[in-house]
């Protein structure tokens, strides 16, 4: 990894209108990464129109790197973490 040159702020506010994935509703959760780092917000049980309000920070090492949007939920019917979509950003 090379030198730090700098550092993205995300800050990760809301979904909506998320589909069902469990019987009448879903536990959503985004996890974000860059490079090797990862983050992930709160899940947010039983909800379609999650709130998360969470910033997070992190290290930019490349010039072109790409921050990679994970947009999950746990399912209950199933017992582990599914993807419902991802987004990619490269700046």
């Amino acid at each position: 990894m090379g030198d730090k040159l700098g550092q993205i702020k995300v800050t990760v506010i809301k979904g909506r209108r998320l589909v069902i994935r469990d019987f009448k509703t879903s536990d959503p959760y985004v996890i974000l990464k860059l490079g090797n780092q990862t983050a992930k917000t709160k899940v947010i049980n039983s909800c379609l129109n999650p709130v998360w309000n969470e910033e997070f920070c992190f290290s930019i090492s490349e010039p072109a790197e790409v921050l990679k949007l994970v947009f999950a939920f746990t399912s209950k019917l199933l017992f582990h973490h599914l993807s419902c979509s991802s987004s990619t950003l490269q700046f």
